[in-house]
């Protein structure tokens, strides 16, 4: 999992032969991305742009999980915001998918 400390980069997934699509942008100083790796197949959908100078924070799996089993509460929390932020994204890729069609 990741965290923007700062910079900008673009999430992006492989569309055609040398051809990747960016589904969204994330600017803002403690957004993250990266979340793939807290869902049960923890295999990453996309890739990431760096779009200039761009410090992340990192947080790895296993030591994430370790935190939520020692605090339940925490990782509730946690996950809720996780939940919101694939909400966000994934009606953010229906809007363009749809704009780009009709």
């Amino acid at each position: 999992l990741y965290i923007l400390h700062d910079g900008a980069v673009a999430i992006q997934i492989h569309a055609r032969k040398y051809q990747n699509i960016i589904i969204n942008t994330i600017e803002e100083k403690g957004e993250l991305f990266g979340w793939s790796a807290l869902v049960e197949s923890k295999q990453y959908t996309a890739t990431v742009k760096y779009l200039k100078k761009t410090t992340v924070f990192s947080i790895r799996t296993a030591e994430l999980e370790q935190l939520f089993e020692d605090d339940p509460l925490m990782g509730f929390v946690f996950m809720k915001k996780i939940d919101s932020l694939i909400d966000s994204r994934l009606s953010n890729m229906r809007n363009r998918l749809i704009n780009s069609i009709s």
